[in-house]
């Protein structure tokens, strides 16, 4: 069911992308540093979205309280945090998550990867009984 799910989940969002008009050029990507480009501010336009739909975001750190800017529960950065863990939970090869997301290193892309619990509970029931 999960696989389900996350199949519709994916051709819905398949499907906005498609819906968009066409760029009125070809330097116009929607992971800008995936093509070598510069990323534009996808956080404040995030927020923007977030705000414009009138769904709530709390603040988890503020700036200037050991953060160089606030941080909020939902952004645009979490999102690269869960597109990381979904495919992990998948079982998506680590190399083909490291190349959809643009990391270079192993150690980079582990703290992106948050493992699913029941995942883990699952491992365990694997070790042999003593």
């Amino acid at each position: 069911m999960h696989d389900r799910v996350g199949r519709t989940k994916g051709r819905a969002l398949e499907d906005y992308l498609l819906s968009l008009s066409a760029p009125k050029s070809d330097e116009v990507f929607l992971f800008p540093s995936l093509a070598g480009r510069r990323a534009t501010n996808l956080s404040k336009q995030f927020s923007r979205l977030m705000e414009a739909a009138r769904i709530d975001s709390p603040e988890i750190r503020k700036r200037g309280q050991g953060a160089a800017r606030s941080v909020h529960a939902l952004s645009f950065h979490s999102l690269r945090h869960s597109f990381v863990s979904i495919l992990a939970s998948a079982n998506v090869p680590e190399e083909r998550r490291m190349e959809l997301t643009g990391h270079v290193t192993r150690d980079i892309h582990k703290r992106y990867t948050e493992h699913q619990l029941a995942q883990l509970q699952e491992a365990i029931t694997l070790l042999p009984s003593l």
